[in-house]
């Protein structure tokens, strides 16, 4: 029987910013189902993936979204047996780096945000909203900001700043990420290839990674897979 197919999207942005590649699955005849990020559960990382693990199926097939890729992965982890792949795009074993994990977001650079996240959200907003698309063009891509107060996106950065997979993946995993990326670095590519998953880059930003036509051709051909 054909696996579930599973969507999950990135901070701060509710499942709706995943519907062009839900489309193109659906053009397809894969249907997908697309998954809110569990916003009133808190900063804990694994209350996230308890609240998630209520919502897949027993045999799924799980494309996550930045920090959705991380949550798909930690779901995999959890429950190997429910998840038959991972794929995930513009997601790293860990958002900040640390000795384990050097091919991350440094850690001031993120403190700086959540710091003024806490103090202008909007202003925070906006400008996760130019690191995602840049280098393109400036555009408008909050239309499909996640609509919860400002608390539950301030817990969203607790829980990406806490997730950290296991590698290798219990199961097979394969990621996508893009050199142009302002969130990931692109070294990160390299440090996932070692870490046993499968791992491809293309040109654009880390919102391309959702949009643009080769990355959705990419997803089509590891859903396939």
């Amino acid at each position: 029987m054909s696996p579930s197919i599973f969507l999950l999207p990135g901070w701060p942005f509710s499942a709706q910013a995943m519907h062009g590649l839900a489309g193109h699955l659906a053009d397809q005849n894969l249907p997908a189902r697309l998954l809110e990020l569990p916003w009133h559960a808190g900063p804990s990382p694994d209350a996230w993936v308890d609240r998630l693990m209520a919502d897949i199926d027993e045999n799924s097939l799980l494309v996550g979204w930045s920090l959705g890729g991380m949550l798909a992965s930690k779901l995999a982890e959890r429950c190997p047996e429910r998840v038959e792949r991972v794929i995930m795009l513009g997601s790293n074993v860990r958002f900040i780096q640390d000795s384990s994990w050097p091919t991350a977001m440094v850690p001031a650079t993120f403190e700086r945000f959540y710091q003024l996240f806490k103090g202008r959200p909007e202003t925070a907003i906006a400008q996760f909203e130019q690191l995602c698309i840049a280098p393109n063009t400036p555009t408008d891509i909050m239309t499909y900001r996640a609509n919860v107060p400002y608390d539950h996106m301030l817990a969203g950065l607790d829980v990406l700043a806490g997730l950290s997979l296991s590698t290798p993946p219990k199961i097979p995993t394969a990621a996508l990420m893009a050199r142009g990326d302002r969130l990931v670095p692109r070294t990160a590519a390299a440090a996932l290839t070692r870490a046993s998953i499968e791992t491809d880059l293309i040109e654009g930003s880390h919102h391309d990674l959702i949009t643009q036509p080769e990355a959705l051709e990419w997803v089509l051909r590891q859903v396939r897979t």
